[in-house]
């Protein structure tokens, strides 16, 4: 089994935005593995902003948040992720904001297939 570490990169417009995999649906794809060893969101708007951070089972459609509604002060960035996160075939995580391009999302993660 390979091991890569790469990162993706997200900016939430309106709604909820996904890291984009190759799996259907922008979710990781089968026989792959990912742990999520970061997951940092820079504000960067001239006013503070919120963001939310979820993952959803591509199967039942089920959204859990790893984080809701948590402030980012003008200037500054939040590290969602306290340890490593796990994703699977068919997980999709997501990014999102009430205030349009406000936060700069950085995903980093250890891809395994």
């Amino acid at each position: 089994m390979a091991s890569t570490f790469k990162n993706k990169f997200a900016r939430p417009t309106t709604g909820e935005v996904a890291f984009a995999f190759a799996g259907a649906q922008g979710s990781v794809p089968v026989g792959t593995v990912l742990t999520v060893i970061g997951l940092t969101c820079a504000n960067t708007d001239t006013n503070n902003s919120r963001v939310t951070v979820r993952v959803y089972d591509q199967y039942n459609g089920v959204g859990y948040y790893i984080v809701k509604d948590a402030p980012v002060p003008v200037g500054s960035t939040l590290s969602v992720l306290d340890g490593k996160l796990i994703l699977q075939a068919g997980n999709i995580i997501t990014v999102s904001t009430p205030n349009a391009s406000s936060i700069d999302a950085v995903l980093s993660y250890m891809e395994i297939s």
